[in-house]
């Protein structure tokens, strides 16, 4: 009998790795979770979102209504790609973290110009709540952790009068979507009853479930569940082109605002 040696296949260069390994796990509608370019997609409207409230806001003071009412989809959105890219990447978060803080630091000037109230921007809230979440995740490497990870949330509860809602929204879309080896009814279980808490910090961060604030954000969470499972072909920008939008947009609509007065 002829004994055959089976070729050893060479490791793949690692940016073939990236595009060929699946997306990490997600509850409910996908055992994938969303792809980078559906990821992509659901930054896009959430941007869009994000945008109309704004000019309502500055521009009308809000008496248009109907774009303030599609703007509602924008921080839940953001909370979801901001804990799918955690989850996505568990051990380098600094870059990450340094970006929004970066970024968020540069915008303060101008949201407390455009909307005439001293407190944390949105960027700076969502860098705030990755501190929670990677500090909380390892209180063994980081002794201040406990010191940290209160400021943080303090920080991020003063945003709006509902700010309490938004580290409840992220932590639970990113328990949901953290990998795990498990793939058991009890883990799957527990893992759908985590992202049923985003209905849940939805309506909190919109003053409650009979607003309609939260009705139209609750549109947010149909959203989740098909970008979980959804491929969308959409190539990726660089971050700086997200980043860079936030005191851009307002900026001009600052302007705008000047011109029109």
């Amino acid at each position: 009998m002829t004994n055959t040696t089976v070729p050893a296949l060479s490791a793949p260069p690692a940016e073939i790795i990236d595009r060929a390994t699946p997306p990490l796990a997600a509850p409910l509608s996908s055992s994938r979770g969303a792809s980078s370019g559906t990821l992509e997609a659901v930054k896009w409207l959430a941007i869009v979102a994000m945008a109309l409230d704004h000019v309502d806001a500055i521009l009308y003071a809000r008496d248009l209504g109907w774009p303030t009412a599609i703007g509602r989809l924008a921080m839940p959105l953001f909370a979801y790609i901001l804990a799918s890219n955690l989850a996505r990447n568990s051990q380098n978060r600094r870059p990450y973290l340094q970006r929004l803080l970066l970024w968020g630091l540069i915008s303060e000037p101008v949201y407390i110009l455009a909307f005439g109230h001293f407190g944390p921007d949105p960027i700076l809230c969502l860098g705030a709540i990755v501190a929670m979440i990677h500090f909380a995740e390892r209180p063994a490497r980081h002794p201040t952790a406990r010191v940290l990870v209160p400021l943080a949330g303090a920080a991020v509860a003063s945003y709006g009068g509902y700010g309490a809602g938004l580290p409840l929204l992220a932590a639970s879309i990113y328990l949901s979507v953290k990998p795990t080896k498990e793939t058991s009814f009890p883990t799957a279980g527990a893992k759908t009853c985590q992202f049923a808490l985003t209905p849940i910090a939805i309506c909190l961060l919109n003053g409650g479930p009979a607003t309609m604030d939260s009705f139209f954000a609750l549109l947010a969470y149909p959203i989740m569940l098909i970008a979980n499972s959804a491929r969308i072909p959409l190539p990726r920008c660089p971050p700086v082109v997200f980043y860079a939008f936030y005191p851009g947009h307002l900026a001009i609509l600052i302007l705008f605002r000047w011109l029109s007065s």
